[in-house]
This record gives C-alpha cells, sequence and structure tokens, in this order.
C-alpha cells in the first residue's frame, strides 16, 4: 500500500504529462545508476553565537546497494561539503528522512521510514550532534501493525521536545488512512504512546507540522478525500497543544474544486502567523497545477482567504519546501516552465508576513536536466537560506545526486548561480554504523 492512492487521482496524469520529456530521457539513456541519491531533507541548528550555526542535510541513499539514510553537514553561505555520514546501515529499506532542530541540546533529530522488520514500514529516529557524530543508536517511534510512512516533525522549545507525525495504515479496514503523532523527549525517549490526530473516515496524508513558540502549541496540516469526490482533495488542519491535547475542532484551510495537495506549513512569530502552501488545481487544467497558501493566525483562524503564490504557465507543485525569517517566507517548488531546454527546475517565491508577494518567481537551479523535490530552512542570525534538491545532470555516470544553492533574503543567489549550484552528495563516507 505504497500511496496507492496517487494512482487513483487524476492529479497523477498531470504530474505524468509534465514529466514526459523527462521519462523520455531516462528512456534514451537508461536507468538510473545504483548510487542514486533522494528524497533530501534539511534544518539548520542556530548555535546562538554570533552568526555560527550549521545545517544538517539528510537524504535516501543507495550507494551501499539499498536504502540508507545519509546526512552531510554544511556552513551558511559555504559550498564546501567535506563528507558524507551514514545516520543507519540497517538491513532492508531506509527512507524519506525528515530533520528537526533542537536549540537548547546543540543537537537534530532525524525519523524515516524502515523496513528493518519486514515488508511493513516503520518509524525510526536517530539524534544527531552539531558536529555531526550521532548521539546513541536508531530507535523506534512506531512499530504499529501495516504501515506508517510519510512522516514529519518539529521541535518544541519550552517543553524540549518533538512533535513526530504521520501516515498511518493500522485502521485502514475502517478509517482508511489516519494521521497519528508521538511526543518525543530531547534525549530521544519516547513520552506516552502512539495518539490519534485525525481519524476521519477517508484517506489522510501527506502530513506537515510547524511549532508556534508564541503559544507554546503545534499547528498539523494535511491532504484528505473526505469530500469523496474524484480529483477533489483538500488541505485541513488541527492545533495540538505541548501538553498533548487537541485545540479545538479541525481547520477547513482550503476545500476549492479540484485537488489541493501536498501542504507544507511554516510559523512566523515576529507576526504570529502560520503559512501554509500547496499545490491546487483550482485555476488548471490537469497538466497545469499553481501553488497557492493560506495564511493562518496563531489563534488557528484563517486570515483572509486562500491566494495564489505561482500561477506561471506549466507545473508547478511537486514536493514544496517553506522556510522563514523575521519578515518574510521563502517558498519552493518544482517548475517545468523550462521543460524544453533545462529540464524540470527549482523555483522560488518569497511572501512577505502581510501575505503579500515580494518580487517574481526566480529560478534556484537551471542547470540542464531535472530537479524535484527541494528543501529550504533559513540560517538564523546569517539571514541567508539553503535549498537542496535531489538533481539528475549525472544521472547518466553517477545517479540521481543532492545539490544546494545559498540564497540571501533578497531572493539573490549566493556563492554559486542557478547554472552552477554545489554538490552536497559527495564520493566520500566516513563513519561506520551498526543497525
Amino acid at each position: 500500500m505504497d500511496d496507492y492512492r496517487k494512482w487513483l487521482l487524476p492529479s497523477t496524469i498531470f504530474m505524468l504529462a509534465a514529466a514526459l520529456g523527462i521519462v523520455l530521457y531516462f528512456y534514451l539513456i537508461g536507468s538510473p545508476a545504483s548510487s542514486d541519491q533522494n528524497n533530501p531533507k534539511i534544518a539548520y541548528l542556530d548555535m546562538s553565537s554570533g552568526n555560527k550555526g550549521i545545517y544538517l542535510a539528510s537524504w535516501t541513499d543507495q550507494r551501499n546497494g539499498n536504502n540508507d539514510i545519509v546526512g552531510a553537514m554544511i556552513n551558511p553561505r559555504e559550498t564546501t561539503v567535506k563528507t558524507n555520514f551514514p545516520l543507519t546501515a540497517a538491513p532492508a529499506s531506509q527512507s524519506e528522512p525528515v530533520v528537526a532542530a533542537n536549540t537548547k541540546d546543540k543537537e537534530f533529530l532525524v525519523v524515516w521510514q524502515d523496513q528493518r522488520n519486514g515488508s511493513f514500514r516503520d518509524i525510526y529516529g536517530q539524534r544527531v550532534k552539531y558536529d555531526g557524530s550521532l548521539i546513541g543508536i536508531n530507535f523506534v517511534i512506531s512499530m504499529a501493525i501495516d504501515d506508517q510512512i510519510n512522516a514529519a516533525l518539529a521541535y518544541g522549545k519550552k517543553m524540549n521536545q518533538y512533535l513526530v507525525v504521520w501516515q498511518d495504515y493500522r485502521n485502514a479496514g475502517t478509517t482508511l488512512t489516519d494521521i497519528y503523532g508521538q511526543w518525543v523527549s530531547h534525549d530521544g525517549k519516547l513520552i506516552g504512546s502512539n495518539f490519534v490526530i485525525t481519524k476521519y473516515t477517508a484517506n489522510s496524508y501527506e502530513v506537515s507540522v510547524a511549532y508556534n513558540s508564541t503559544d507554546d502549541e503545534f499547528l498539523i496540516v494535511w491532504e484528505d478525500d473526505r469530500s469523496k469526490t474524484v480529483g477533489n482533495n483538500n488541505i485541513y488542519g488541527q492545533r495540538i497543544s505541548s501538553a498533548g491535547n487537541l485545540l479545538g475542532s479541525e481547520i477547513a484551510i482550503s476545500t476549492a474544486l479540484k485537488d489541493q495537495i501536498r501542504p507544507e506549513i511554516a510559523y512566523n512569530a515576529s507576526n504570529k502567523m502560520y503559512l501554509v502552501v500547496w499545490q491546487d488545481l483550482r485555476s488548471s487544467s490537469i497538466t497545469d497545477p499553481d501553488i497557492y497558501g493560506q495564511r493562518i493566525k496563531n489563534t488557528g483562524a484563517l486570515d483572509g482567504s486562500n491566494f495564489a503564490i505561482s500561477t506561471a504557465s506549466a507545473y508547478q507543485g511537486g514536493r514544496l519546501s517553506i522556510a522563514t525569517e523575521t519578515q518574510s517566507f521563502l517558498v519552493t517548488f518544482d517548475d517545468t516552465r523550462n521543460l524544453s531546454t533545462t529540464g524540470g527546475d527549482i523555483y522560488a517565491q518569497r511572501v512577505s508576513v502581510s501575505g503579500a508577494l515580494l518580487g517574481s518567481n526566480f529560478a534556484i537551479s537551471l542547470q540542464k536536466d531535472a530537479k524535484s523535490r527541494s528543501s529550504v530552512a533559513h540560517a538564523g542570525p546569517d539571514g541567508s537560506y539553503l535549498v537542496i534538491w535531489e538533481d539528475w545532470r549525472n544521472i547518466s555516470s553517477t545517479g540521481t545526486d543532492i545539490y544546494g544553492q545559498h540564497v540571501a533574503i533578497d531572493g539573490s543567489l549566493i556563492v554559486t548561480t542557478a547554472n552552477v549550484n554545489f554538490l552536497l552528495s559527495v564520493l566520500t563516507v566516513s563513519g561506520q554504523l551498526k543497525p
């Protein structure tokens, strides 16, 4: 049951159509190399000492013959990546990592879906120190019956704990797929047991979560098909306190016609406002989705209505990502406006905390050949972002790689350019890790 619903939705058609050039490319050159690196995620750890801080990027890595989780540490505005290091070398497949930074203990938590226990996927985690060394060993977050997949997480500073959320199949026979959660303490211990966030008689998936430092609570958002209309998935949300209490009822964030899918969320403390972004079909044919957003107050009330972030011709969507600094958000997304010349690209849009678009869409990467699945983090006092993504420029020789680009607050590219970027998934892997 590997996201089977995607093959049932009409939205799949536009993804396939938009990627036709990429598929033809694959057909002509053959299958990717066995050393693919893909599905990257990134977080920034603010060390609270001037501009000192560091990013941890993590991704699914096949250089050892199966899917493992590998990481790399990167300094703001620097393009030197000395080494990659393994977070797990357990048997079977580990994939789809997500990352959060713990500013109190100067460490990260990486969470992923894991098949070491059999055919079903579980949720595992690993703590990582600011210098890239591992703290303890891999630990289980959920081993419930059937699949637990597509995790997201956020760190809550006041209680010094993480909230991990995921798509869960344990009740697939009755309520289809649900969203579950688990509290994890700063030292990697589980607090209580897995709990239900939404258990509607519908499929709920593609979950994202952000921490509200103003009120010490979290907002979880997801896509679901409760409308029971094919081609009409919507975006919903639920607030939860750091004590584990669901706050109020579920929030209907977008119930427009056609599909709204794959939401991502960030919280801006200076403006006490969340921004939720997603791929949207309300104004488009199935081959031409747009990017929309919705501002949500810290109380959970919608601020204004859904608004367009990108309506350029061609496909905008894929795996979106969002990060925030004091006065604005940066939203990144897959884009095929240059499909005939460069393949799929990574584009971005700056959005003010008041919901205004700042300038136009701009390219993060225009290197020839496909790019997708971007992830972005903001480097705090340094005042810059790092965007990373899955990149096919070396597909015929080394497989898919992870590339990055530093971006200033004003949207200008730092150090490297959209036609160059820099490589994160370097050849050298240091360190040994036992399952």
